[in-house]
């Protein structure tokens, strides 16, 4: 009997032990099996997103599962309507009504994880609008004019905080809660327990907090063991929109989102955007960030993966810069043309004079990139005068690292003069099919 004890408590035991390994989850890796890709709309009257939205859709919808989250019925209406009259089979589309959604599903959505059962949870990171709202508010401080715009934009931010758990919801994902504030387009994952973070942006999101306390959160809410921490992102991805980066030179962002600057492409090879020093030629925005992307590179040579081997760092060609040149406008009885923009567009510390020539610089990037089953949407940009040498070098570079996979070039303009790209517009939902028996 004692030894019929001894053996029963051992496999008791045991069966606890499995148990509890059952329910670890972690990020996946992109390039992993997807059962479903997530898109977020809007109504969108001035900036092209739902072109590119039809763009991707059409290119991936005989390779993923097409989710769409939409706010309301009417907007899976419209939705409906302009996707037919593009020529997309609504039924190759998976509605989800979801209030709070937007566009940039990335940023808002889900994190997913997964478990050796192929079991799904979510972290629920907090999203606070970047933190537009309150940079606002310190901005404009209790300017009555804008205020309603601020209310509105608070309750806005707060209902698109929520998607995350409704997301989990409607697919029966388990969902952790944690107090940091993060973007998707922020967390760069291996699918092996290594994670690359941008300090410029997870340490504006959470003030207060020392890198050492929101270094554990996320090893305890992602399941990594392996953070490395690079410092600034592209100069073209400022805080916020617009702002000057640089003199006389504006641009839009989030201020330094990892998916437009290094992305892992397998579990111990990085992509980081790169700018050689012959193709500087005296412009400071260049410079800015061929020193940027240095120091980045430095710190990536130097780190390890979650098993103490050093990476393989693969240095991607960044497009010829884009711009196109803005008139200031700070008269408020005119007509704001489309090569103007309005003074109060910016904040008061930045403000231009009226006919001022700004210059946008677009948040432009080949790293801004998607993976899903075995194809790769790359953003083009030789329709802007970009070089089509580079652009077919990272071409190659793409197909050398992934050879089994169908490249697509997709113009994703629209989202990169708003600080964005194709990335940003996606959220992958990781498949189970690996994970079953």
């Amino acid at each position: 009997m004692f030894l019929k004890g001894i053996a029963f408590g051992i496999a008791m035991l045991l069966m606890f032990s499995c148990s509890n390994k059952e329910k670890v989850y972690h990020i996946p890796a992109a390039w992993e099996h997807q059962d479903a890709l997530w898109l977020g709309w809007e109504a969108d009257t001035s900036y092209g997103y739902q072109s590119v939205l039809v763009s991707i859709i059409k290119s991936i919808s005989h390779k993923v599962q097409v989710n769409l989250a939409v706010e309301s019925d009417s907007l899976m209406h419209q939705a409906s309507q302009y996707l037919t009259s593009k020529g997309i089979n609504l039924e190759t589309i998976h509605f989800q009504i979801i209030k709070g959604s937007q566009f940039w599903i990335r940023d808002f959505g889900a994190q997913f994880l997964v478990n050796d059962l192929g079991e799904l949870a979510i972290v629920d990171f907090i999203f606070n609008g970047y933190g537009y709202p309150e940079f606002l508010k310190r901005q404009f401080g209790d300017n009555p004019q804008i205020k309603s715009v601020l209310d509105a934009m608070e309750l806005k931010v707060k209902e698109t905080n929520k998607v995350s758990s409704l997301i989990a919801e409607s697919q029966k994902a388990a969902i952790i809660k944690t107090k940091i504030v993060q973007e998707g387009g922020g967390t760069e994952a291996n699918g092996k327990g290594s994670l690359i973070l941008c300090e410029a942006t997870v340490l504006d999101r959470n003030p207060g907090s020392t890198k050492k306390v929101i270094e554990s959160e996320f090893k305890k809410v992602l399941g990594v063991s392996n953070i490395i921490w690079l410092k600034k992102g592209l100069l073209e991805d400022p805080l916020h929109c617009f702002r000057r980066i640089h003199q006389n030179y504006i641009a839009c962002g989030t201020g330094g989102h990892t998916d437009s600057f290094v992305r892992f492409v397998d579990e111990n090879t990085i992509f980081i955007a790169w700018i050689d020093e012959s193709e500087i030629n005296g412009n400071p925005i260049l410079q800015i960030n061929h020193d940027r992307m240095k120091e980045n590179f430095e710190i990536l040579e130097k780190a390890v993966d979650q098993d103490g081997r050093p990476f393989n760092i693969i240095k991607v060609p960044m497009p010829d810069l884009i711009s196109r040149k803005l008139i200031a406008n700070c008269d408020l009885q005119s007509q704001i043309e489309k090569n103007n923009i309005s003074c109060q567009g910016l904040i008061p510390s930045e403000m231009p004079q009226h006919g001022d020539t700004l210059i946008q610089v677009a948040n432009a990037s080949y790293l801004n990139f998607v993976i899903t089953n075995g194809m790769i949407l790359l953003p083009t940009y030789t329709h802007m005068g970009s070089s089509k040498s580079k652009e077919e070098l990272v071409r190659l570079i793409f197909k050398i690292e992934f050879p089994h996979s169908q490249i697509v070039f997709i113009d994703a303009m629209p989202l990169n003069w708003k600080g964005g790209g194709l990335h940003c517009l996606t959220m992958e939902q990781p498949g189970k099919s690996k994970y079953l028996p």
